[in-house]
């Protein structure tokens, strides 16, 4: 798990860059320095690279997105940018993983008042890709959205519909946080329940195609290793028809239902980095307060013979970055009192919670 530092973290002015960008019109001098230096030629070159066949598309899990490190790096350190990274280094390294299902899943629900369920995996039931492995029996738990918070959960199986689940986090998979949410609220498994009007399984259906052992890396989904904001117990989706039987059950007076759950999933884990320098502020008494300005590197790689180049997703986001470090890394021109880290990172979303902090622990 990344450690946040004490330091002062400072949003970076943006306007810096679209400064720049008026310069890049007009002849530049050989000795241009600072935004002067940021030129629209080199732009250009810059991001026709990164979007080449060279990189393949920089999909994770790819040897073609740590080349494309390697590349953000040798210009950092060309510019006279200092490493941020770990061990004196300019990458700061950690793993990410995608899914794939073994052989043992399996759900098995007592005491419904017409027969015991047995659902099968990929069509009545698909484990959370993030799910942890294991074996978990216990009681079902309906979570009552009017009394959500206030229900105990010590040693059951929460069950809920994922209609009802509400969150403020546009950055992070809401069924993910409500799992976490239940585990510390004591349950020792989750269940969720598709929207009853998916009564065709679409969204359980695309929930199995990322557990296919032959998906392209484009098309897998993956996570960061070790996040604690995942949920470290077994959770999993039931499709519309099997929730639908049991919330009717739950919801009877006096029901006693129960379920044994084993989920297995398997972790495939892929080394990744980010790309971190140093620039110094000018001022001794705020240089230790870090502004940071970074762009995602990486984009969807190639698949079926196809790449997908990713010049605005986001190479041109990194090229602006690349061309920046460039204007001020020699130490000529400082651009602010206070220091600032580049950070080239991997993207936001499923995968990416931890790298939205990555930069609140780096030194000045």
């Amino acid at each position: 798990m990344l450690q946040s530092s004490s330091r002062k973290l400072t949003a970076f002015v943006l306007s810096l860059l679209a400064a720049g960008l008026l310069f890049t019109t007009s002849a530049q001098s050989p000795v241009a320095t600072g935004v002067n230096a940021i030129r629209a030629d080199e732009l250009r070159r810059k991001l026709t690279y990164i979007a080449s066949e060279t990189f393949n598309g920089r999909g994770n899990g790819t040897a073609d997105l740590n080349r494309a490190a390697d590349y953000i790096a040798g210009v950092f350190e060309k510019s006279g940018l200092k490493p941020a990274g770990d061990r004196g280094t300019f990458f700061q390294h950690f793993d990410i993983y995608s899914s794939r299902l073994g052989s043992k899943n399996d759900v098995r629900i007592q005491g419904m008042s017409e027969s015991d369920l047995n659902l099968k995996v990929r069509s009545d039931f698909v484990p959370e890709f993030w799910s942890a492995s294991g074996t978990v029996a216990g009681p079902l738990q309906l979570i009552d959205s009017a009394a959500a918070g206030k229900q105990d959960l010590k040693g059951t199986i929460a069950v809920e519909q994922e209609d009802k689940i509400v969150s403020d986090d546009p950055e992070f998979p809401l069924d993910a946080r409500e799992e976490r949410r239940l585990q510390d609220a004591g349950a020792t498994a989750v269940m969720i329940l598709q929207n009853p009007a998916d009564r065709g399984r679409g969204r359980l259906i695309n929930l199995a195609e990322d557990f296919r052992d032959d998906l392209p890396v484009r098309m897998t989904a993956m996570a960061t290793l070790g996040v604690p904001d995942y949920p470290s117990i077994p959770v999993l989706v039931l499709s519309a028809d099997a929730g639908r039987q049991l919330v009717s059950a739950l919801r009877k007076p006096a029901s006693h239902i129960t379920a044994t759950i084993t989920v297995d999933v398997e972790r495939n884990i892929h080394p990744t980095q980010n790309v971190l320098a140093l620039v110094e502020g000018s001022d001794s008494s705020l240089k230790d307060e870090v502004m940071v300005v970074g762009a995602h590197y990486d984009h969807d790689g190639e698949a079926f013979g196809q790449i997908w180049y990713g010049a605005d997703d986001n190479g041109s986001g990194t090229a602006a970055l690349l061309e920046i470090a460039e204007a001020f890394g020699d130490g000529s021109s400082r651009p602010a009192k206070r220091s600032f880290v580049r950070l080239g990172r991997r993207r936001e979303g499923i995968a990416w919670q931890p790298l939205l902090r990555a930069s609140s622990f780096f030194p000045a």
